[in-house]
């Protein structure tokens, strides 16, 4: 999902020069949104390095201004649950020639899963409920007809299904006017995103290991759970079955970015030339912790028929990458005063060195006890260590190039035109190497010295193996804005935007073996001797598969202003697209509570 922001976030910088979108994703004007990206409003220029002196006055952005995802329904009491405050103007009064503008952003979203549960064990749920959940079924049994309770069950159960994305953004941005035409301006921006996830991310599944005893299979997307049964014999004051079983999965997913971008701007009559210089420093990093243990006994008391298993899955992957962006703008004000130009622009960013981790572990433990028929124990233990541990480069390289007009037409109507090229290649090299010991051991429980029936056989298998990742998407984009002035005052205006893109893509991916797989299979008997075998992996070569695609798509956008006063904006995105907007009559009140729109205070 960054790569492909990446590639979108070139095309727009390349559209106003302000690279710094790059890496961090910067929040985007109703206006800017509705004309497809062609028309700017302030907030797009007061976050723009070179271009802030462009807005006079003050501007105040705050929760109502609707920045996170742009669909909170305010009437409707529909949020993004965002804090959000941003501040531009000549905030630093002895400094006459200086234009700050401040934004902190904060934003956080709970999803609770849908979840039941099987309480009697009938096989159908008994309760559901959204998010965490739990019950305790007790069932009392007269089993023999004296009217006394000779059996109770129990069961306490919990599900626990939650995800949890957040986010903080964090600007500075900084313009200063050196004189003679010539502004310096900086800016910089951070960013985190933070996805947690407590469902499984992988598989739990012991059935081809020969367990003689029920216990719960685990799949991907399955909830954090707990499930605690006994049976308990009343008069005797002892528990004759117990089964206990606990699910616990953990996945959290942080992108950290920290972007510092430098630009100049130089005026000459009607002329204006601009570039940016920035450094970026990303970072995308998985952990993920899964842990399943499951428990049956028929009877504890004696320790006979009984069986026990965990299993741990870790994983833990990060790709960290610095790279470097330069653009550069030339534009011409053709119509000053309706703020009209031409313009073209290309840009360049490279990744200067870049880095992956891969790393997969895998723990499996788990101990039976079954009676034989000679009334002993046999016992049996699996126990299996998987490591997959990896290191590796990543390289990265963007281009592109464009231009955008912004022509008044004629008094109330204003057009944006805009044609992009944008190129993103990735390429991510990663060599892994592979330990798996896996071991059973079994035991008749005898006692019997150097007893051959007893044995471990313990499987050794290593090897190395190089993947090698190749991305490449290029895109050509012909957005046109259109905006019309309307109104007694002429304090309205609706907009309206199309994105025609074309799009191709292509992704390698090649797999080589450094070192084939080699397993050495040990098996040591009771008394002693053992048996040894080896085996290399005798059918081992190199795969490369290679896909492209080539797609066209064309989005459509709209929206209205509103200047009611000079020192208040309103701007309306998709309002005929509400929940329940429009599907309605347009004078129903459902239409007015779903109006998603963004407030802007303007003080001169």
């Amino acid at each position: 999902m960054k790569k492909v922001l990446l590639n979108v976030a070139l095309i727009s910088c390349i559209a106003t020069v302000s690279v710094a979108q790059i890496g961090v994703q910067i929040p985007a004007s109703f206006r800017y949104q509705a004309t497809a990206g062609t028309i700017e409003d302030d907030l797009d220029l007061v976050l723009s390095p070179i271009d802030i002196p462009k807005v006079e006055g003050y501007r105040l952005y705050t929760s109502l201004s609707n920045l996170v995802n742009y669909e909170e329904e305010m009437l409707n009491n529909l949020s993004a649950n965002e804090f959000l405050v941003a501040l531009s103007g000549n905030l630093i009064q002895p400094v006459p020639y200086l234009r700050t503008a401040i934004l902190i952003q904060h934003w956080k979203e709970t999803t609770l899963g849908w979840n039941g549960i099987d309480l009697d064990g009938d096989g159908f749920n008994d309760m559901w409920g959204w998010g965490l959940i739990s019950g305790d079924w007790t069932e009392w049994e007269d089993r023999t007809g004296d009217d006394q309770y000779d059996v109770k069950k129990r069961r306490q159960a919990s599900k626990d299904d939650e995800y949890i994305e957040k986010k903080h953004t964090y600007i500075l941005n900084n313009n200063y006017d050196l004189g003679g035409g010539m502004t310096f301006g900086l800016r910089i921006a951070q960013q985190n995103l933070v996805g947690e996830d407590n469902n499984a991310s992988n598989d739990f599944d012991w059935s081809g290991l020969g367990i003689n005893f029920p216990f719960s299979i685990v799949t991907f997307g399955d909830p954090t759970f707990t499930n605690h049964y006994t049976v308990t014999d009343i008069p005797g004051n002892t528990t004759t079955l117990k089964q206990n079983e606990t699910g616990e999965f953990s996945t959290t997913v942080s992108e950290p970015t920290l972007s510092i971008h430098g630009g100049v701007t130089y005026e000459m009559g009607d002329k204006e030339f601009a570039g940016i210089l920035g450094l970026t420093f990303s970072k995308d990093k998985t952990e993920t912790e899964d842990k399943f243990s499951s428990a049956y006994a028929i009877d504890p008391s004696t320790n006979q028929n009984y069986f026990s298993g965990n299993q741990t899955i870790k994983y833990t992957g990060e790709e960290s990458v610095t790279e470097l962006s330069l653009a550069g703008r030339a534009r011409w004000n053709l119509w000053p005063k309706e703020k009209g130009f031409i313009e073209g622009a290309a840009g360049v960013m490279f990744g200067m060195g870049g880095s992956v981790t891969d790393k997969t572990e895998d723990n499996l433990y788990i101990t039976q006890d079954t009676l034989n028929a000679d009334g002993n124990i046999d016992r049996g233990i699996w126990d299996n260590d998987y490591l997959r541990d990896g290191s590796g480069d990543i390289s990265t390289r963007t281009y592109g190039f464009g231009g955008r007009a912004n022509v008044p037409l004629s008094k109330p109507v204003f057009l944006g035109l805009g044609a992009y090229f944008s190129s993103y290649n990735y390429e991510r090299t990663v060599t892994l190497t592979t330990n798996n010991i896996d071991s059973y051991t079994f035991d008749d429980g005898d006692t019997e010295p150097s007893d051959p029936d007893d044995y471990t056989d313990r499987a050794t298998t290593v090897g190395k193996d190089e993947e090698i990742y190749e991305e490449k998407t290029t895109s050509l984009r012909f957005p046109v804005g259109l905006e019309y002035t309307f109104g007694k005052k002429k304090d309205w205006v609706f907009r309206i935007g199309a994105v025609p893109t074309f799009n191709w893509s292509s992704d390698v991916t090649t797999s080589n073996v450094i070192e084939p797989e080699v397993t050495t299979n040990v098996t040591t008997y009771g008394d002693g001797t053992t048996d040894t075998t080896v085996t290399v992996e005798e059918e081992y070569q190199s795969t490369k598969v290679s896909e492209f695609e080539r797609w066209t798509d064309t989005d459509y956008i709209y929206g209205l202003g509103w200047y009611p006063t000079d020192n208040l904006q309103i701007d309306f995105l998709y309002f005929f697209d509400g929940s329940g907007a429009f599907e309605e009559d347009i004078f129903d009140l459902s239409f007015f509570r779903s109006l998603r729109f963004s407030i802007t205070l303007k003080y001169y």
